[in-house]
């Protein structure tokens, strides 16, 4: 595969107190390559030829520079894997940082080096996250990694889940124990596992070519690299760089902007002008709007009947609590499933609910993207179609996301009863 004129290769690697191996391959020809440092052989240097291929760039802040297409690295290759960001990526850029020491080491002193390198990742935390990021946040080599462009991180699954969900045709679980010294005898056993990895990913980069596609598009439409993303990122990349433009500021001067809150009064965020006939919906309202309660979705749940179904509200919306049950109507009734199209953008946008620390700034630029993606869909462009309709989809995860510059509590209690009633 091809992916802007860039030959993909795809590439695993395995780690054992006294081994490491790396198998790497040319989707183009199908050509493997085997890298081994053991007692049996050293192919350090040659694995470092391969993989160096961002030169002549300077690695100060280089992760953060590579937000925009503005950045392109002179390479005719780009280095796929599943989970490769997060742990076989950070392996080789330190093999690449430390390969004129690790030439002068034992096998040995280098696979323990390794082997403990992969085990701080396996075993991180937020209290020694640090000590091994900044070989995540190098860019020795381009890389697309299957997983993040899949998943977001709440969902993501194993490389051998992956290989049931697709019913590859060999799906291999390792049947040692990679904590444990490996026998030189076991070294090809090991071997024909990395390769069937590998393959597996393969056939799930070749699955993808839909989606690689798409993401190329966007990345030329909207200047942003989106390769590695899944949609609700793509989304969030999109409205990002709409509001720097919008706003002149630049990516440092919002990274860090919240609005976090520990208590909201919910008569707050309940339009006034909602009001009900029933008694029993007005006694429900009525409830809600004497409680306070705290980010999250828990807290806060009411139980109500109406119309002889039974109900719960609370801070994440409302929910019917009835058992399952099969539904045949009669031949005086009609059975109908209605859905709202963009219910949360529309509302978002009719209802001026947003960030308050991003100011309205940041409605004007999400309503402009709303337009455009109506214009799109209506013109028959697809591409930008999806692509907007991720962005547009995509804030509402990311108002809850502590991590993020859109965090807002009291924007999604706003948004959340408003469904709700």
């Amino acid at each position: 595969m091809l992916i802007r004129n860039k030959t993909v290769y795809v590439y695993d690697i395995e780690i054992f107190p006294n081994v490491f191996h790396c198998v790497v391959k040319n989707t183009e020809t199908g050509e493997r390559l085997f890298f081994e440092i053991s007692e049996r052989k050293n192919n350090l240097q040659e694995l470092v030829d391969l993989f160096w291929t961002v030169r002549n760039q300077s690695q100060i802040g280089i992760w953060e520079r590579n937000y925009t297409t503005n950045l392109q690295f002179k390479t005719d290759k780009i280095f796929c894997g599943y989970n490769n960001i997060h742990y076989d990526n950070p392996i080789i850029n330190y093999i690449i940082d430390f390969h004129k020491v690790m030439l002068k080491m034992s096998y040995s002193e280098i696979c323990a080096s390794l082997f403990k390198l992969s085990n701080l990742i396996i075993q991180s935390t937020d209290t020694n996250f640090s000590s091994w990021t900044k070989w995540k946040y190098k860019i020795y080599f381009e890389t697309l990694d299957l997983l993040t462009m899949l998943y977001s991180q709440k969902l993501r699954v194993g490389l051998k889940e992956m290989q049931v969900t697709m019913q590859f045709r060999n799906v291999q679980e390792y049947e040692g124990d990679f904590q444990d010294y490996l026998p030189v005898s076991e070294i090809p056993k090991m071997i024909e596992y990395n390769i069937n990895d590998v393959d597996s990913t393969e056939e799930l980069l070749n699955r993808c070519k839909k989606d690689i596609d798409l993401r190329i598009a966007i990345e030329d439409e909207y200047g942003v690299k989106v390769l590695n993303k899944d949609g609700v990122n793509i989304g969030m990349k999109i409205i990002t760089q709409k509001y720097l433009e919008k706003t002149g500021q630049t990516w440092n001067q919002i990274k860090d902007l919240r609005s976090p809150c520990d208590l909201i009064p919910l008569n707050e965020v309940i339009l006034p002008f909602i009001e009900f006939e029933s008694p029993i919906l007005k006694s429900v309202l009525a409830d809600m709007k004497k409680q306070t309660v705290s980010p999250g979705r828990k807290g806060y749940e009411k139980h109500f009947i109406f119309d002889e179904l039974e109900y719960t509200v609370g801070v994440g919306g409302i929910h019917s609590v009835n058992k399952p049950e099969e539904i045949i109507p009669n031949e005086n009734q009609i059975l109908s499933d209605v859905d709202v199209a963009s219910l949360y953008p529309s509302m978002i946008i009719e209802h001026k609910f947003y960030p308050q620390h991003l100011g309205k700034e940041f409605l004007e630029v999400y309503s402009q993207i709303k337009d455009e993606r109506i214009e799109a869909k209506h013109n028959g462009n697809k591409i930008k179609n999806e692509t907007l309709k991720l962005a547009l989809n995509g804030l509402s995860g990311n108002l809850q996301n502590e991590h993020n510059f859109c965090y807002s509590p009291f924007t999604v209690m706003q948004i959340n009863f408003s469904l709700a009633i």
